[in-house]
């Protein structure tokens, strides 16, 4: 299994709220999550020498996939109920790693577990939603992520996975002890008085 680490998610208003956000966190944070909810944000955007994935929250992305290859993140995180056919979501993870990147899936608690794991093959990790919906922050917790990550570590061992959406003191704990190795911290970090501090006490319960 990959080892544990908190990931600072941003979701970009622009050029300049994305890099103060990584510079009120940089040279502290590992990596980051860039969160792409609506499609404007441009891959042109993004800084150098930062290691980040891309959270592609957007309908249809085999359509715009290559800009958000181009320019290299570490990983691109593909969610599948956003594909209309399930052929398009093995054609996505292909296009991903052939680019030497990252292919990390992820899909709502709403949606059956053996969809997801039907792809888990393919792809170099899964990302299990930690709230109901997704392209906010500080929406509450789902506890129905705990049981479903503690199926996928049950079935996948050595599988990295992460956990996105309302990931704080109290429910990363309990999703470590499910089998959850990666956490991806938005709010928690970003709305503190504190972001550096606040990040490090989370570092410290994984």
């Amino acid at each position: 299994m990959s080892e544990h680490i908190i990931i600072p998610a941003i979701i970009p208003q622009s050029r300049e709220h994305l890099h103060a956000a990584l510079g009120m966190m940089w040279g502290v944070a590992f990596e980051f999550q860039i969160d792409i909810v609506d499609g404007v944000f441009v891959p042109e955007m993004l800084p150098e020498a930062v290691s980040y994935e891309l959270d592609l929250m957007i309908d249809e992305p085999m359509e715009t996939l290559a800009r958000w290859l181009a320019p290299h993140p570490k990983s691109v995180v593909l969610h599948i109920e956003s594909f209309a056919h399930d052929e398009d979501i093995t054609k996505a993870i292909g296009m991903v790693r052939t680019a030497g990147v990252r292919a990390v899936l992820a899909s709502l608690n709403d949606t059956p577990l053996e969809h997801l794991l039907a792809f888990v093959p393919q792809s170099d990790g899964v990302q299990c939603m930690g709230i109901a919906g997704i392209g906010a922050q500080g929406n509450p917790f789902d506890e129905r992520v705990v049981e479903r990550v503690r199926r996928i570590r049950r079935a996948y061992p050595a599988l990295s996975i992460s956990v996105d959406g309302s990931m704080n003191t109290d429910t990363i704990p309990l999703l470590k002890a499910a089998g959850a190795n990666r956490f991806v911290v938005g709010s928690a970090i970003f709305d503190s008085v504190d972001p550096i501090q606040s990040y490090r006490d989370l570092y410290a319960l994984v």
